[in-house]
């Protein structure tokens, strides 16, 4: 009925789709538009700082404010 290119092809194709259910849900999650860190309150403050958007006086203020 069948000849013995069938589990061949059948073989093939159960790779295929292991190949793709591990794309599908290992490989997008590295991707780094997905899941970008998050600053926290501090880095913000920090890099305000460091653009001189804030003095120093209302740096140390927030960043004991943020510590507290």
């Amino acid at each position: 009925m069948h000849d013995g290119n069938f589990w061949g092809m059948h073989f093939i194709w159960w790779i295929i789709w292991l190949v793709f259910l591990i794309w599908l849900f290992f490989l997008p999650s590295r991707f780094p538009y997905q899941r970008k860190p998050r600053k926290s309150a501090l880095d913000i403050l920090q890099e305000r700082y460091a653009r001189g958007e804030i003095s120093k006086e209302e740096y140390e203020e927030k960043r004991r404010t943020l510590e507290s």
